[in-house]
């Protein structure tokens, strides 16, 4: 009888504690929201851009560079309609196709590089660069490297030396759930291609400063009911190759230029009425605006004020390419606040301003 009473108690206690009404729940859902970011927003992401080194670093300044495709030659003084090239029996204006896919995409890399003004390029065929053996027709000889660089007045020549892309379909049975419990059978096939293409820079006496062989193997999926379903759905062959090419010509360039990155960065939105004006031009890309109210803000107000305007500045001279001024700005933001983020952001321009020391030893700076 006890137990019962204590039931009974406990359950009217708990009918007593009335459930708010249902328009209430809305401003407290809303309240626990607005302790993230975005109601008090702070800080805004920002994408910029950075100049990263070579794995393959060559001597870029002062040093004029001729590029040129040695296929075409090889192509035409083989005296054959087509080439057997790996697996591949590939016509020869596909295959003289194929290289300047390459080429191509190695001198886009270029273009968006500080080093572009230092390339010439050499489209001309030429009987002393062809060979007995097409798929491996080793370096050009160092008489020919000194000829051509004294004709074009360069001191550096870099070739894309040999192309055997390899091409090779696998298929495969699988079994998927069917209707009724009743299992399917279908295929699954990869399309595996593998541009081998070799690269090789030479120096004016006809030296090999570096070699670069793209051998990572690229592969293209599908499935269907059938083979024939599966391999329908596969790109054209012709198509992975070029694609192929491309991968192998931006890698290259990648390897021996420096080039331009993107990553992610942030500033500080609020503070004060004149960091919110900033924050404003910074969004319509007005930096150096921006960077004038950052650079007062710097040295009036509280010590919050100043170490993110401080940070700001550091972004913004980042931004300009002024790694050294960035992390004299981002120390003194760590001197009025040393907040954790502050800290890494420091950790990362101390890296940047190594490698742009190392890029600024190599290469000719931005004009």
């Amino acid at each position: 009888q006890f137990l019962c009473l204590l039931f009974f108690f406990f359950s009217f206690f708990f009918l007593m504690i009335r459930r708010p009404p249902r328009s209430t729940l809305f401003p407290y859902t809303t309240l626990f929201r607005s302790l993230g970011i975005n109601a008090c927003k702070i800080s805004e992401p920002v994408t910029i851009q950075v100049l990263s080194p070579p794995d393959k670093p060559l001597p870029w300044k002062d040093c004029r560079t001729l590029v040129g495709n040695r296929i075409p030659s090889l192509i035409k003084f083989s005296g054959k309609d087509s080439i057997n090239v790996g697996d591949l029996t590939l016509p020869q204006n596909f295959l003289n196709f194929l290289s300047w896919e390459n080429v191509n995409a190695f001198l886009d890399v270029i273009a968006a590089s500080p080093v572009v003004d230092s390339i010439m390029l050499d489209t001309l065929v030429r009987p002393f660069l062809s060979s007995a053996n097409f798929e491996d027709p080793g370096p050009v000889s160092p008489d020919s490297i000194i000829a051509i660089c004294l004709e074009f007045d360069v001191d550096r020549v870099i070739f894309l030396d040999a192309l055997s892309p390899f091409d090779t379909l696998i298929l495969t049975l699988f079994m998927g759930a069917g209707e009724n419990g009743i299992p399917d059978w279908g295929t699954y096939a990869q399309e595996w291609v593998l541009p081998d293409a070799r690269w090789r820079v030479y120096d004016k006496m006809g030296k090999i400063n570096a070699e670069v062989t793209y051998n990572d193997t690229l592969v293209w999926e599908a499935t269907g009911m059938s083979e024939r379903e599966a391999v329908s759905q596969l790109p054209a062959t012709l198509d992975m190759l070029s694609s192929a090419m491309r991968v192998s010509g931006t890698y290259f360039g990648r390897q021996i230029a420096p080039v331009w990155n993107n990553v992610k960065r942030f500033y500080y939105v609020s503070g004060s009425s004149e960091m919110k004006k900033a924050a404003k031009l910074a969004s319509q890309g007005k930096w150096l605006e921006a960077a004038v109210i950052w650079n007062k803000e710097a040295v009036k107000g509280n010590n919050s004020v100043q170490a993110q305007a401080s940070f700001n500045m550091a972004l913004a001279c980042e931004i300009q390419d002024r790694v050294e001024l960035a992390f004299t700005w981002i120390n003194k933001s760590w001197e009025k606040d040393p907040a954790k983020i502050t800290k890494e952001y420091a950790k990362i321009l101390r890296n940047r301003l190594a490698l742009s020391r190392r890029i600024k030893k190599i290469y000719k700076p931005l004009p």
